[in-house]
């Protein structure tokens, strides 16, 4: 009777951690995801400016652009992902780490920035942990063991991104993403494609350049409407690394009506 009991209590409390761990998965989900900046009021707006023919000096061609415009697919298909080792981040004494997500079918790659426990509450949110995961640490992790944070990150990202797709990692992947500096995948025999300068004049895609400034109360990952030419407005999330308060290249598609960056320096 007694080892009856013994079991029966066993069991009971292995119910309750169950439902305990369903409970906590429920409210993770319930709870906002700490890499999108909480909206609290009306969305901020910005108008934006056209710039002079004049005074570009190259143009883009549409598969060169990352579009930050409208909501995170819910699927954003096969791609290669990095944690490059010498792009990490110190703000305020936190490490962020950079995502190159580089697509397979030759589109613009482009960059995401995490730190560790966005990384932990994404794998406590869509119950990942089981997979080796980074420990995490009483103490500020520096050299060797930052070092040994963005290995063991990648290899579970990497791990995470080959296994499955959902709306959760397109989220993570996606939210405040801007132009990576990483060069587009070549879709052929050789892996990178390094693509050519375009042409000063040229401007097939008819794609048109956008000043915009950005509102002081508008953080890097915040939401903002751009009034675009022609009275049209677009939401797009402010990318990575551009301030409150300061200028916005932007590139408008027309016939997609969506909005973009560009890395010009690639």
């Amino acid at each position: 009777m007694t080892r009856t009991d013994g079991f029966g209590g066993i069991h009971r409390c292995s119910r309750a951690a169950h439902h305990h761990r369903v409970n906590q998965h429920r409210c993770l989900h319930r709870r906002h995801q700490p890499w999108i900046p909480a909206v609290t009021g009306p969305l901020s707006k910005a108008q934006a400016s056209v710039v002079k023919n004049q005074i570009i000096g190259k143009y883009p061609g549409r598969e060169d652009l990352v579009v930050i415009s409208g909501a995170a697919p819910r699927s954003i298909g096969a791609v290669s992902i990095r944690l490059p080792a010498e792009a990490i981040v110190h703000k305020d004494e936190v490490a962020f780490f950079a995502i190159d997500v580089i697509p397979d079918d030759g589109t613009a790659p482009w960059r995401v920035w995490r730190r560790y426990s966005h990384f932990r509450f994404f794998a406590d949110m869509t119950s990942t942990r089981s997979e080796p995961f980074p420990a995490r640490r009483c103490y500020r992790c520096v050299g060797a063991e930052l070092e040994a944070r963005r290995k063991g990150l990648e290899l579970w990202l990497i791990g995470l991104v080959k296994r499955t797709w959902g709306v959760e990692l397109s989220a993570f992947l996606y939210s405040g993403r801007s132009a990576s500096p990483v060069p587009r995948r070549r879709l052929g025999p050789s892996e990178w494609f390094e693509p050519s300068s375009p042409s000063a004049c040229e401007n097939s895609d008819g794609l048109e350049l956008l000043h915009v400034e950005v509102p002081r109360d508008v953080t890097s990952g915040g939401s903002l409407i751009v009034t675009v030419p022609y009275g049209r407005q677009v939401n797009i999330v402010v990318p990575w690394g551009v301030a409150p308060g300061s200028p916005l290249r932007l590139w408008f598609d027309q016939a997609a009506g969506s909005l973009g960056v560009w890395n010009e320096a690639k």
